[in-house]
């Protein structure tokens, strides 16, 4: 399946909306070259679908890792190493963190992309 770089490729190219990640062009280019890259015929809104499932995990990655400087990576099982009283703390902060016990959040780089300059996650900017 294609990846998320056609999303973040038409952000790029400044087709977002004011309100939304991508304006009316920025889903009918995005539509084309996913049907182009996949052979798979998807309409903006099955396409728009995954998108919102995309962001709302990455917001819930970002809150997860929030500005904690402590943590490792656990490259065997793809995740945060962290211990369990920590992950117990993230787990009432952001109940649907779960998810990622046991796994991290794909394409990490290119979802960065995607909703960097266009999602809240609640965090501070300093």
């Amino acid at each position: 399946m294609i990846d998320e770089e056609g999303e973040g490729d038409e952000i790029e190219a400044g087709n977002k909306g004011i309100f939304a990640a991508l304006s009316a062009k920025g889903w009918s280019n995005l539509v084309i070259k996913f049907c182009d890259e996949t052979g798979l015929n998807y309409d903006k809104e099955q396409l728009k679908c995954r998108w919102d499932v995309l962001k709302v995990d990455w917001r819930v990655w970002e809150k997860l890792k929030g500005l904690d400087t402590n943590l490792g990576w656990d490259a065997v099982k793809g995740t945060i190493d962290a211990s369990d009283d920590w992950r117990d703390m993230k787990l009432k902060d952001v109940p649907k963190s779960s998810k990622f016990r046991h796994k991290s959040l794909q394409n990490l780089q290119q979802l960065d992309r995607m909703f960097r300059d266009v999602a809240a996650t609640g965090a501070e900017l300093m």
